[in-house]
């Protein structure tokens, strides 16, 4: 196998804080196709979950990275072992606090399905290997994603032209709901959901002069068959690899690449799908370099910092974080010398001295430490051959500081009332607003009856951003007591002078 060299370069905040690149795996064999469980409920730990080819055998392995301690555990767990006839490939891990699930492909018995392992953190182990499907596949990556209740996940995969899905825990395999069907075989598709009831698939289709563009498809799958459709995109940009980056505002945003018309090189955008009776955004470009650019995953958090922009925190790009490969040549596969983590308010960059044939970069959530000046990091895991081997490695970012921002720093212009992060939470999120002049501000959360379960803000305030911690476990940054909170929807309202905002937000436990 043929391994080049490249460099891979990293864009945060200040370089002179952060750890060092830290090697994952090891030994005589590769890893590839890394996946992180992103877990916006903020458990005690995250999981990676990787493939390993060897010469004779094929695994799905998981490692887990303590929160507790912002470290990894030196330990990994082999999911699933089989030979080379039955290779396994593309593992996609999810988390929701006490509840973990892997799935990954296997050819078995001289077909393509999927299989699956789950967690639970009352067992602390992983069962063994279950069979999700029947079908013949089309070698297409598995997608999950967590709903409601805790322990439920949602599974989509694509046979043929048909994409389909399944909620875990399942009765009977085979059970198969079809959620879309393209008119050309794209394998180009990304699931998103709620954490809820409700879900979209996106996928590519391709249009006149080889131009592509994508459909969103919304569904419900409390009960089945409630689906409907957006219109193709119209961005007037040929739409490849479109990748969701978050569901919980009110705006879905999508990352996609676009080939640009002069130098046939690949751009990332950012986009807010908006409901078809609202007027859409733009697009928004996030590389502009004489490189390609592919295979990008974004994160987007809705939390003040003390670097973002006040008056566009929960718009399009600010407080995103990208993470993708350039090439300075798309027509080589093996010609791909970097891989970038972007932090688009910032826009500065920074290199992870990296060796190596460095590809397949991916993100995961977004850590908070602390009560006040919080750190907010998110992990970076990619691959990187090195020594005639691929193995993963990965690097802790950092994102912004979480703090009250003085007007004397950032202009604020208007009344915001954002939505809480993470949404749906399990113990505790983030409410962020913003005053453009000074204030009596009162910040109250109710239940779903109308009745008062905290009091986060009660005093003056003077004009500029803030943010507040609410706890179901008993209290908030500001001191209001919320008791002990069952799982359910609350709402949260702020009344500041003559502004009054009401946003809800999903307590799970």
């Amino acid at each position: 196998m043929k391994r080049n060299l490249v460099c891979l370069l990293v864009v945060i905040y200040s370089s002179s804080i952060y750890p060092q690149i830290k090697q994952l795996t090891f030994g005589n064999n590769d890893e590839f196709n890394p996946s992180l469980s992103r877990n916006v409920s903020f458990a005690q730990f995250e999981w990676l979950a990787y493939e390993r080819q060897t010469q004779d055998s094929s695994f799905i392995v998981v490692k887990k990275f303590l929160r507790t301690t912002d470290s990894w555990d030196s330990s990994e767990i082999i999911i699933s072992k089989s030979n080379k006839n039955e290779i396994q490939k593309y593992p996609e891990v999810c988390c929701k606090r006490n509840y973990s699930i892997v799935g990954w492909q296997k050819k078995y018995q001289g077909k393509w399905n999927i299989f699956y392992s789950k967690y639970s953190f009352a067992d602390s182990q992983w069962s063994p290997p279950i069979q999700l499907t029947n079908d013949t596949l089309n070698n297409v990556n598995v997608r999950i994603q967590s709903i409601y209740p805790d322990s439920q996940f949602i599974f989509t995969w694509q046979n043929k032209k048909i994409i389909r899905y399944n909620v875990y825990p399942v009765r009977t395999i085979g059970i198969k709901d079809t959620i879309a069907i393209s008119n050309y075989d794209s394998t180009e598709y990304d699931l998103g959901t709620d954490g809820a009831y409700f879900g979209s698939v996106i996928f590519t289709i391709k249009g006149a002069s080889n131009k592509y563009g994508a459909v969103v498809r919304d569904f419900n799958f409390y009960p089945k068959d409630s689906l409907y459709a957006y219109d193709t995109l119209q961005l007037n940009l040929s739409l490849r690899n479109p990748k969701f980056l978050q569901y919980y505002t009110p705006n879905k945003k999508i990352v996609f690449e676009t080939p640009r018309l002069i130098d046939s090189l690949n751009d990332l955008y950012i986009y807010n799908i908006r409901s078809p009776f609202i007027i859409p955004s733009q697009p928004f470009k996030i590389t502009n370099s004489d490189n390609s650019h592919y295979n990008a995953r974004v994160f987007f958090f809705p939390i003040i910092t003390s670097q973002t922009n006040q008056s566009a925190t929960d718009v399009t790009p600010y407080n995103c974080l990208a993470v993708y490969q350039a090439s300075k040549n798309i027509t080589s596969s093996s010609n791909r010398d970097s891989s970038l983590v972007r932090i688009t308010n910032s826009f500065t960059t920074d290199t992870i001295q990296s060796p190596g044939f460095n590809r397949n970069p991916i993100i995961g959530s977004f850590i908070v430490s602390g009560e006040r000046n919080n750190g907010i990091y998110t992990l970076v895991v990619w691959e990187s051959n090195r020594t005639g081997y691929t193995h993963l490695y990965s690097k802790k970012s950092l994102v912004g500081i979480v703090d009250e921002v003085p007007s004397s720093e950032k202009i604020v212009h208007s009344f915001i009332l954002l939505q809480n992060y993470p949404n749906p939470f399990n113990s505790s999120s983030i409410i962020s607003y913003q005053l453009p002049v000074n204030s009596y501000v009162t910040l109250k959360v109710y239940d779903v009856l109308g009745k008062e379960v905290a009091t986060l803000v009660n005093e003056i305030k003077t004009a500029g951003s803030y943010t507040v911690k609410f706890s179901a476990k008993g209290g908030s940054a500001s001191g209001g007591d919320a008791g002990l909170l069952n799982s359910g929807m609350y709402f949260y309202t702020i009344k500041a002078g003559a502004y009054k905002s009401t946003r809800k937000m999903l307590l799970m436990k």
